[in-house]
């Protein structure tokens, strides 16, 4: 199956509705006196590992690209990243430090080289204070049309575009313990759904999420965050063995903030993710009595360069191991490192 540049258009296309939307209203609320706020940014992430691909992926790239291989269609494991994203905040007062908030982003993910990847993201979050330290929120996160990489139909040797749709439903609430100290909590449903003939592998996850910002210092901020999940699949018969996807995800994240000086700060972060593979099939060799680590560093460089214009440089790096131990299945999931480094600029209307 091979994704045409009208495609890449269609979806292209798609993502501007929003983002005219989100500009409308903000203007309209400008008007009628509500709180109305605009800003967009464009970034550009080099990746040397975009498909997310292990060494001897890497070394086969190049001499299994003819229709129905494993990297037909893909241009290269690396890439720029080309981010386009506008966002739009309504804000409407309630009484004294009260305020009900609808907030409309949309962005574009271009790719220099695998046009294939290209793809648009909408989000719409509404969230209202219960009180001046209790806030709700609610909110839906659409991903159309996002081809992530070829994998094997089935028990064949034939590989497919790996293409899906993806919402995520999110409802959470957000506590002021004392001036510089917020903790939150968040459940979120996902459902993320592929194109034949890999529909087999869609799936449903449900995320449960608490986190807590603090101020340590005048200077220094940090974040702390703990998130499980369950995702479910569904399954399937491979020459004779019940597979099964579905995993287990436990993620610890901590992040820091530093203002090194008036127009500048510093942000680092460290994360650890583990995905345990539920299969009680032991012939699933693949899965059974399998778990995943995952490390992710990154550090984050930001300068106001004027008042409504900031610059930023960041770096991300991530090792993904895993135990699985049966070398003819698909590698949609074994080990694998990336390198980003990117470079953008946000401005606020």
């Amino acid at each position: 199956m091979h994704r045409s540049n009208s495609s890449s258009r269609t979806r292209l296309s798609t993502v501007l509705l929003p983002l005219v939307c989100t500009l409308a209203l903000s203007t309209v609320a400008a008007k009628d006196s509500f709180k109305g706020k605009f800003r967009g940014d464009l970034f550009f992430d080099y990746t040397d590992n975009l498909f997310r691909l292990d060494d001897v992926e890497l070394a086969e790239f190049d001499t299994l690209q003819d229709p129905g291989q494993r990297f037909y269609d893909m241009e290269s494991p690396e890439d720029v990243i080309i981010r386009l994203r506008l966002r739009g905040d309504l804000i409407w007062r309630l009484g004294k430090k009260r305020k009900l908030r609808l907030t409309l982003l949309g962005s574009y993910y271009g790719h220099a080289r695998n046009a294939i990847s290209d793809y648009p993201l909408f989000a719409a979050t509404l969230s209202g204070d219960l009180t001046k330290k209790d806030q709700f929120y609610g909110g839906v996160d659409i991903i159309y049309d996002r081809f992530w990489k070829n994998l094997r139909v089935g028990d064949t040797s034939l590989f497919a575009p790996a293409v899906y749709d993806q919402a995520d439903l999110r409802l959470g609430y957000v506590r002021q313990i004392k001036k510089r100290w917020d903790v939150a909590f968040e459940y979120r449903h996902r459902v993320r759904q592929y194109d034949p003939p890999l529909e087999v592998r869609d799936r449903d996850g449900d995320y449960l999420t608490g986190s807590t910002s603090y101020r340590l210092a005048k200077k220094v901020a940090g974040e702390t965050i703990v998130e499980g999940g369950n995702v479910v699949t569904d399954t399937q018969v491979i020459q004779g063995v019940l597979i099964d996807r579905s995993y287990l995800e436990a993620l610890v994240e901590q992040n820091f903030s530093f203002k090194t000086s008036k127009r500048s700060n510093v942000d680092l972060g460290v994360q650890y993710r583990q995905r345990q593979f539920t299969t009680d099939q032991e012939q699933d060799v693949a899965r059974y009595d399998r778990v995943d680590p995952r490390w992710r560093v990154a550090a984050v460089f930001g300068y106001g360069v004027l008042k409504q214009l900031d610059v930023e440089v960041r770096a991300r790096y991530t090792y993904a191991d895993s135990d699985r131990i049966d070398p003819t299945a698909d590698s949609d999931q074994l080990g694998y490192t990336e390198t980003r480094l990117g470079f953008g600029l946000r401005y606020k209307f």
